[in-house]
């Protein structure tokens, strides 16, 4: 049988960005806080909201208030780093 000598997909190894699923009731602050305790906390949430477009966008009206919000729901999937640079 004729081994190929090309690149297997088994080869290659994905790169992933670290994320993490939120703890019920975290907010941008205790996630900055817990998972980026070395960075300046108002530069950490900045951060973590422009890595997280998609929930930082999310904009719900909360019942108990009538105030909009944009509520971390512990399904979110949030990013803790930026999106990864693919190489050619």
């Amino acid at each position: 049988m004729h081994k190929s000598s090309a690149p297997q997909a088994a080869d290659f190894k994905t790169p992933r960005r670290r994320c993490i699923h939120p703890i019920n009731n975290d907010t941008w602050e205790s996630i900055a806080q817990r998972e980026m305790p070395d960075s300046p906390l108002d530069d950490a949430i900045a951060q973590l909201q422009s890595w997280n477009l998609h929930v930082f966008a999310r904009r719900v009206i909360d019942d108990s208030t009538g105030e909009m919000g944009n509520p971390i729901l512990p399904s979110d999937l949030l990013f803790l780093e930026p999106p990864l640079v693919r190489e050619a």
